[in-house]
């Protein structure tokens, strides 16, 4: 008899993933139904989690999680089941990476080597497959054009991570983690194969019921996948990194202060009807970007965003307002 199967959603970063979750978690019963086990309770905590990233955080550098007793867990699935975890991180875990303060924590700093970086992502995904052991392991990746994720990550960089630099230095400081088609090869080393999905074209299917149906065959439950965030006008996260600059020492508080702010800011939407801007300072540069990976986009770029000193006065009175109505009086 084979191993039991484990589907491994493993990202990419940017492409539905916490849509995707939040729709598993909150229909584990369903899914439960179709033999499908999305895993809950302890060790994650004493409440149900939506994604499996203490797992696989604990699989580069374990602390505070208890590998041991997850794979108890797991084990004690049904073989007529198929278990399902999902943690993004999984696609940029790599050994032996120095942290790097206001640069986005660990884990993510991929400048120097490439050489060394591709060794360090092969010896996280072997320890990986070795944790799940007892499985018959089936990656699956959704992709998406590299500067649209690269854009969209930018954003959490400067709005979650306190992330100080500007926008080519960020893509400099990760350049090889964008090669994905050496990411996708790599997971097929390592686990013998990978499905690739492409992000743009589930979302026009429905990406949550377009999952269960290509991955697992599951048709009709009709479970939603909802768009987890709204995007945030980049001048808000040009104002958001120069106040991260001048953060200091104190770039842990104002994180968790700053990310409620961006959530209310959405909400306001104070620039919904100006034009659209992006980060690429060209359309050249955007295009060279691309080139890197064989790639070759003919829409335009959108202009770079400008914090102008109108633009900034408006956010910091926007800001100032927030914290007033938050408050206590």
């Amino acid at each position: 008899m084979g191993k039991p199967r484990l589907v491994l959603h493993a990202g990419l970063h940017k492409t539905g993933t916490t849509a995707l979750q939040k729709a598993f978690a909150s229909n584990r019963g369903r899914l439960r139904k179709n033999d499908i086990v999305y895993p809950d309770l302890p060790p994650f905590g004493r409440d149900p989690v939506e994604a499996h990233h203490k797992f696989a955080h604990a699989i580069a550098r374990p602390r505070g999680f208890d590998t041991a007793a997850f794979q108890d867990r797991l084990a004690k699935v049904p073989e007529t089941r198929t278990v399902l975890l999902s943690a993004e991180a999984i696609c940029r875990h790599h050994d032996g990476e120095p942290r790097h303060p206001n640069r986005g924590g660990g884990y993510w700093t991929a400048a120097g080597d490439p050489d060394t970086y591709w060794t360090g992502r092969r010896a996280y995904l072997e320890r990986l497959r070795y944790a799940l052991s007892r499985f018959e392991i089936e990656p699956v990746i959704y992709l998406r054009r590299q500067d649209r994720v690269a854009q969209s990550l930018y954003f959490s960089f400067v709005d979650s991570l306190g992330y100080v630099d500007d926008f080519e230095t960020f893509l400099e400081e990760r350049i090889h983690w964008f090669d994905f088609d050496r990411q996708v090869s790599l997971f097929r080393e390592v686990f013998g194969q990978a499905t690739t999905f492409d992000y743009d074209s589930h979302v026009k299917t429905g990406l949550a019921n377009t999952f269960l149906a290509e991955v697992f065959g599951v048709n009709g439950l009709d479970i939603s996948a909802p768009r987890a965030r709204v995007t945030t006008d980049p001048r808000t996260v040009l104002w958001i990194r120069e106040r991260n600059r001048e953060a200091g020492t104190g770039i842990n508080d104002w994180r968790k202060t700053v990310q409620g702010f961006t959530q209310w800011m959405n909400q306001k939407s104070p620039f919904a009807g100006s034009p659209a801007s992006g980060y690429w300072p060209s359309q050249a540069a955007r295009d060279a970007f691309l080139a890197r990976y064989g790639i070759t986009a003919n829409d335009p770029v959108a202009p770079p965003a400008v914090l102008s000193p109108e633009d900034r006065s408006r956010i910091t009175a926007l800001f100032d307002e927030w914290q007033s109505a938050k408050s206590p009086h």
